[in-house]
């Protein structure tokens, strides 16, 4: 248990933007604080190291449309533009509120204008262990990495029209992004 409070530690102290005036500090400021978990320096790009840990939100944009409809795109690559990149050199990571306990993340390609939607919903991480805090940020990005580390619960929408809800599992994930989407590189539960 208190690894994992170490790696929700080390992703928050990395994201925080806290300085870093020790060894320790500078080990905790890593993702995953283990030898094995991937590193935002594993997966390097051109882009400004100093914009890191802040996705760009930007509201209820599922009320433009549903999230992949073309008024949702517009809205949100509209959104990107205005702001610049934060995430792998050219792109925007944004998140849409969906309500109060979830929100949609895409992934805006500034060079293409493409919108890439992630397939699952961030939601409120309630089913985390209990010494998980479920009010802090759970997204971790680099403007100068093609790593993206997402912390908690994810949600899908299944069946006829989408009425069940199927969550995977509270757990570390890393993601690198290969220019068309976001790939699934590791996975580490929180017990």
């Amino acid at each position: 248990m208190l690894g994992w409070l170490l790696i929700v530690s080390a992703v928050f102290a990395q994201t925080s933007g806290l300085p870093h005036n020790s060894a320790l500090a500078d080990e905790l400021a890593r993702p995953g604080y283990t030898s094995r978990a991937p590193r935002f320096a594993d997966y390097k790009v051109r882009g400004s190291p100093k914009t890191r840990g802040t996705w760009l939100a930007v509201g209820r944009c599922d009320q433009a449309d549903v999230p992949g409809g073309m008024g949702y795109k517009r809205f949100v690559r509209a959104e990107a533009r205005k702001n610049g990149p934060n995430f792998a050199g050219h792109c925007v990571v944004v998140v849409c509120s969906c309500g109060s306990g979830c929100g949609n993340l895409s992934v805006v390609d500034l060079r293409t204008g493409h919108v890439y939607p992630f397939p699952f919903v961030l939601t409120a991480n309630t089913h985390c262990p209990p010494s998980y805090d479920v009010v802090r940020e759970d997204v971790a990005l680099r403007s100068d990495s093609s790593l993206l580390v997402i912390i908690g619960n994810l949600l899908t929408f299944e069946g006829a029209g989408g009425a069940i809800e199927r969550l995977h599992g509270c757990a570390v994930r890393y993601f690198r992004w290969t220019g068309r989407g976001l790939v699934l590189i590791r996975k580490a539960p929180i017990r």
